[in-house]
C-alpha cells in the first residue's frame, strides 16, 4: 500500500463560502477512526481509489483548524479486493441507516413493487416508468427529445420538482458515470434553474422516467469540489471559423478520468453562426439505454443570428458510440466526423439568452473540463 496524508477540511472559509466547526472536524475524525471512508477521484462514487483509515484534527500556524486524513492507495489486486470489500460495506451500512424511515413507501404500489435506492442526497423509489405513473403530466407534457418544460416550476435541491410527496428527479446523464450513487451536476442545474427564473421562454431538460425521489428524504449534501466559471461576455461573432481540437494534458486530472480532448467546430450557415463542442473520452460507461454504446461524449450545439448577434438556441446531449464508431470518431475532426450511433439530448433552450448565462451553462455542463476555458481564452483560478 502506498500512504499518503491529506487536509480534508479546514475551519478557514472556503470558496464555497462554507466554514467547518472544530467540533465538526472533530466528529468527522471520529466517524472515519471508527469505520473509515472512501477515497474517490473527483466524488465519483465508481470510482474507488483508496481508504481514508485514521484522521486526526491540528491546528495550523494561522490559527485555523484542519481534518487531516490518513489514506491508504493499494498497489496490487489483493489490497485492492479489501478496500472494495470495505467500500462496499461502508455504502451497505449508510444505504441501511439512510432508507430506514422510508421503507413503508414501495409497499404503497402495486406489482412490480419499486426498489429503494439512494444518493448521498435523497432517497429515491426506482422502477421502470415510474415518473409517469406518478406525474401523468409529465408523460403528456414530453416533446420527441424526451425533454419536460421547467419555467413553470421552483426547482429545489439539485434541480427537482416537488408536487405532494415527492420530486421529479433530472436525468441520471446528469450524474457523473450516469450512476444514481452520485450527486446530480447541481451546477449546471443550478444555471438552469437560474434561466428558468430569468426568462419566460421555453427551456427544456431531461427527466427520469425509472426514479422519483421522496421528498421527505430530501437533505442538503455538500461536495467540495469546487468548479468556478470566469465571466464570459465576448461576441461570439469574434471567434475564428474553423475547427479548433484542444488536448488534455498527461498527469492531470481530466486525464486520469479519460478526457482525451474538446473539439470546437464554429461554421456560418445561411446567416446563421452555429458553435459546436464536443468532448471525446475514453472513459468507458454502462447503461440500460445503449447497451451496445460503451462511449458517451458530451456535446452543445448553438446557433447565433450573424446580423444581431443574439444567441437564438442552445442544447446539450450526449452522443453515444459503438466500440468500430468511436474508433473512427477519435481518428476524425468533428466537421468530418460520420454520425453517433445514438445521442440522447438533456436539455434545450429555444430563447433569447446573453453571452454570459451561456457561457455560464455550457461551463457548468462541462464540469471537470478545463479545457472548455483554455479555448475561450479564459484562466480558471485552482
Amino acid at each position: 500500500m502506498i500512504e499518503l496524508e491529506e487536509v480534508i477540511a479546514t475551519t478557514e472559509v472556503n470558496r464555497k463560502n462554507i466554514s467547518f466547526t472544530k467540533e465538526a472536524l472533530m466528529s468527522c475524525a471520529e466517524q472515519i477512526n471508527s469505520r473509515g471512508s472512501p477515497h474517490l477521484i473527483a466524488h465519483d462514487r465508481t470510482k474507488l481509489v483508496g481508504w481514508c483509515y485514521r484522521s486526526r484534527v491540528e491546528q495550523d500556524e494561522a490559527g485555523y483548524w484542519k481534518l487531516m486524513a490518513q489514506i491508504y492507495v493499494p498497489e496490487t489486486e489483493e489490497e485492492f479486493a479489501q478496500i472494495r470489500e470495505n467500500y462496499a460495506f461502508f455504502m451497505e451500512q449508510r444505504f441501511e441507516s439512510q432508507t430506514e424511515s422510508f421503507r413503508e413507501y414501495p409497499k404503497r404500489f402495486s406489482d412490480p413493487v419499486p426498489l429503494l435506492t439512494s444518493d448521498m442526497a435523497c432517497v429515491y423509489l426506482c422502477r421502470p416508468n415510474i415518473t409517469f405513473d406518478i406525474f401523468p403530466w409529465v408523460q403528456d407534457g414530453v416533446d420527441r427529445d424526451g425533454l419536460v418544460g421547467f419555467n413553470d416550476f421552483k426547482l429545489i435541491g439539485d434541480g427537482f420538482i416537488q408536487e405532494g410527496e415527492y420530486l421529479l428527479v433530472p436525468h441520471r446523464f446528469f450524474r457523473k458515470s450516469f450512476s444514481i450513487s452520485n450527486l446530480l451536476n447541481r451546477d449546471f442545474l443550478g444555471s438552469v434553474s437560474k434561466l428558468a427564473r430569468e426568462t419566460k421562454e421555453s427551456i427544456k431538460l431531461k427527466v427520469d422516467p425509472d426514479f422519483v425521489g421522496i421528498a421527505d428524504s430530501l437533505k442538503e449534501f455538500v461536495e467540495l469540489d469546487y468548479w468556478w466559471g470566469p465571466k464570459f461576455d465576448q461576441d461570439l461573432l469574434n471567434i475564428d471559423l474553423g475547427v479548433t481540437r484542444h488536448v488534455t494534458r498527461e498527469g492531470t486530472i481530466e486525464r486520469i478520468q479519460g478526457l482525451l480532448m474538446t473539439e470546437f467546430f464554429i461554421y456560418s450557415r445561411e446567416g446563421k453562426r452555429v458553435v459546436q463542442i464536443e468532448e471525446l473520452s475514453e472513459s468507458r460507461v454502462k447503461t440500460s439505454f445503449f447497451t451496445d454504446c460503451p462511449y458517451a461524449h458530451r456535446y452543445i450545439h448553438t446557433v447565433v443570428d450573424e446580423t444581431t448577434g443574439a444567441i437564438e438556441h442552445v442544447d446539450g446531449s450526449y452522443r453515444f458510440y459503438s466500440e468500430e464508431k468511436w474508433n473512427e470518431r477519435i481518428s476524425s475532426t468533428i466537421d468530418k466526423a460520420g454520425r453517433a450511433d445514438n445521442r440522447a439530448k438533456l436539455f434545450r433552450l429555444d430563447a433569447p439568452i446573453s453571452v454570459e448565462n451561456w457561457y455560464s451553462l455550457i461551463h457548468t455542463f462541462y464540469k471537470d473540463n478545463t479545457l472548455i476555458a483554455e479555448y475561450f481564452g479564459l484562466e480558471i483560478t485552482p
